[in-house]
Formats: structure tokens, C-alpha cells, sequence
């Protein structure tokens, strides 16, 4: 079972992206009668709006994979730059306001065994998190580049007519 969570605040200009993406990717999957199909029997679920780790630890739960689509800010990335971040890495570094909530959610379920057997993070790099703000060209170029990486992989994940 899959589940793409797209986080992000609608009212914070280039923060929504993860939540943009998820939609963009609802859309494009309900075109496809045989992934409307993993909709519908949960094998595939697409959630956005979740604003904090802490909820999206809680919607992990019972999922073999998650993606979790988000903005990150950094000044050492372009911007619209496309960064996957594993749990390998320095996300104290790469994901600035939320990493103590990331962090203790991941290791409570670990620690309940309850942890999926992957866990992916794909960021794009924004400059503009003010209310109201548009959405830059780069950004929204990362945001198809996301979209496709994700459009890939559930085709990999399920396969045409996979059951």
C-alpha cells in the first residue's frame, strides 16, 4: 500500500507546492481507469493538507511506502531545485522547521514497529513563503519534475494491470 501525502500551507505562496502536487497527481491518476481502481481499494491513497509531521506519522501507519511531497528553503539550492531527502541524511540541516517533530515520530514508530518499509521525502527548493505570494517559474518547473517522479513511480509500483 502506498500513500503520497502532499504538505504545505495554501495561503503561504511557494509552501503550498507539496499540496499542488498532490492535487496535480490526483487528477492524473483518476484519468487512469486501473489506478482510479487502486483509489478506490486503498491500495494507492493521495492525502493533502496534513501541515505537520506529527500528523503525517499518524497517517503513515498500516502504509508500506510513503512519499511525502514538501518545500524546503535553501540558500545553497537553486530555486525550484529538486532534492529527495532520505533518512540517512543531516534533515536537521535540509528541513528547517520541522525536523524535532520528524524525528520523534519516526522513532516512536520504530520503535512500535509500526515504521513503513519506505519512507521517501521529495522536496522542491522555494525562495517565497509570504501569504499570498505567486509561484515562481523554477518553482513550478520542480513541481512537474516532482509530479513525473512520482507519476513513475506508482506506474512501477502497480503496473498496468498489476494486481
Amino acid at each position: 500500500m502506498l500513500l503520497i501525502v502532499g504538505l504545505g500551507n495554501e495561503l503561504a505562496g511557494e509552501d503550498a507546492c507539496g499540496i499542488l502536487i498532490a492535487k496535480e497527481i490526483i487528477k492524473e491518476v483518476k484519468k487512469e481507469d486501473w489506478l482510479r481502481d487502486k483509489l478506490e481499494s486503498g491500495e494507492l491513497t493521495i492525502k493533502y493538507g496534513i501541515n505537520n509531521y506529527f500528523s503525517l506519522i499518524e497517517e503513515s501507519i498500516g502504509f508500506d511506502e510513503v512519499i511525502v511531497l514538501d518545500s524546503i528553503s535553501s540558500e545553497d539550492l537553486d530555486e525550484g531545485e529538486v532534492v529527495e531527502i532520505s533518512l540517512g541524511d543531516n534533515i536537521h540541516q535540509v528541513i528547517p522547521p520541522h525536523p524535532v517533530s520528524l524525528l520523534q515520530g519516526i522513532e516512536l514508530m520504530k520503535s512500535l514497529g509500526i515504521f513503513p518499509e519506505e519512507f521517501r521525502i521529495i522536496c522542491v527548493n522555494v525562495r517565497r513563503k509570504s501569504f499570498g505570494g505567486r509561484i515562481s517559474e523554477e518553482v513550478i518547473r520542480g513541481m512537474e519534475i516532482v509530479k513525473e517522479i512520482v507519476m513513475e513511480e506508482i506506474a512501477y509500483e502497480f503496473g498496468e494491470g498489476n494486481s
